[in-house]
């Protein structure tokens, strides 16, 4: 702690430094001191050395700044001295660097340019060791989550085949029932209508979690995060492969379920957006707005049922444009109704339709899904939910843009 407290009052001596604030400066870095040389002395009296090489590294810096280059020199040594014997390679880089700016400030380049390039080798080869630690562990990643995504599809057709085989036990049973009595026939073909009902439900489930779990979305993302890497942005690398992961697991956390909340589909939205426009280079920007009268964790709607439709503006919509894309999603109560508006700047739907029929582009197999899952949901609901897509014109009658419109029944 009292090494901690010294580094502060050296941080606002160096700002001060910087600002031409000499007295202020001055008073700092008394202070500093101060903290330093109490930390030093309990740290020798503990035996901690890696503290010790770290205070000695932070005095000769002070000194630096006070253009006491003597003292500067003697600090940096000791530093160095204790930092080898204990092979804190952290600790030896600042000190490389603290001489550069010493033997800088004091005009002997020869030997600056010795420590800097001491200062770069050092950095470079614990870059590189840090690098290969991170790519590893996204592969490790990667293939553990790859490895959950295909047993959980494996487990999914288990359970349709088990139906199948049921469903077929069933009949048996139905048909001999038939022979002696109407009503246990009756019977039967309800229950046999539940399990179908079920096993559409569960094939519904896993081609969805197909079209979520979208191997050339995925390998772009990670593409993308592995480019990070190479030109030494670990920040944003680290980002964006939290943002892929957090994706993936709200994926399969709820690709299961029914119903979600407004909260975390929204949450999956932001997720995927962030990647697709990290993909096109911030060529693409889009904007998620909830009314404030809706309280998000408390609304209910389908999963994922609005990704096939961003999708297809991303990969049709903005297909031969020059300009930005934008994507806009608005969520409002209309008539006790959740009413979802998409919006996008790109071709408009019919133009998109005539650029794959004339093409011949392989139609959005997550959009006749959609529609599937739409046809299933509304057998049992007195409100239907429904949805409608039109294009954006504008006063000459031009393509601008697609909307889509969603209605969803609350409950």
């Amino acid at each position: 702690w009292l090494a901690n407290i010294g580094g502060a009052y050296q941080v606002q001596g160096d700002s001060a430094n910087v600002a031409r604030k000499t007295r202020m400066m001055t008073e700092m870095s008394a202070k500093a001191l101060e903290y330093y040389t109490k930390a030093l002395k309990l740290s020798e009296e503990l035996g901690n050395n890696y503290t010790k090489a770290n205070i000695l590294s932070d005095i000769g810096a002070i000194n630096i700044t006070k253009k006491l280059y003597n003292e500067a020199e003697e600090f940096l040594r000791k530093s160095l001295d204790v930092a080898t014997k204990i092979n804190a390679f952290d600790v030896i880089m600042a000190v490389y660097q603290h001489f550069y700016e010493l033997y800088k400030h004091i005009k002997k380049p020869s030997k600056a340019l010795e420590y800097y390039e001491k200062y770069a080798a050092l950095k470079n080869s614990i870059f590189n060791e840090n690098t290969k630690k991170i790519i590893s562990e996204l592969q490790i990643k990667y293939q553990t989550e790859k490895k959950e995504a295909e047993n959980k599809l494996l487990s999914k057709q288990n359970e349709i085949q088990k139906l199948r085989i049921r469903n077929s036990r069933y009949l048996i049973i139905g048909l001999v029932g038939l022979c002696i009595l109407i009503l246990s026939a009756c019977v039967l073909l309800i229950r046999q209508n539940k399990l179908r009902t079920r096993q559409l439900a569960i094939q519904l489930e896993q081609k969805l979690l197909r079209t979520q779990m979208n191997p050339h979305f995925i390998f772009n993302a990670l593409a993308s995060i592995e480019s990070f890497i190479y030109e030494h942005r670990p920040k944003e690398a680290g980002t964006y492969l939290s943002t892929l992961s957090r994706l993936i697991q709200l994926i399969l956390e709820n690709s299961a379920s029914e119903y979600i909340t407004l909260e975390k589909e929204t949450e999956i939205l932001n997720s995927y957006l962030s990647l697709q426009k990290l993909r096109f280079d911030d060529d693409l920007e889009y904007n998620i707005e909830i009314d404030k009268s809706i309280v998000p964790e408390q609304i209910y709607l389908p999963p994922m049922l609005l990704q096939p439709f961003i999708e297809n503006a991303i990969e049709h919509g903005f297909r031969g444009t020059k300009q930005k894309g934008f994507i806009s999603v608005l969520f409002s109560i209309m008539n006790n109704n959740l009413e979802v508006r998409i919006t996008d700047n790109g071709i408009g739907i019919t133009t998109a339709e005539q650029q794959k029929a004339q093409h011949k582009i392989h139609r959005s197999m997550a959009m006749q899904i959609t529609r599937e899952r739409l046809k299933y949901l509304n057998k049992s609901k007195k409100q239907k939910l429904n949805f409608n897509v039109r294009d954006i014109l504008n006063e000459n009658q031009e393509n601008t843009g697609t909307e889509i419109i969603f209605s969803i029944p609350l409950p």
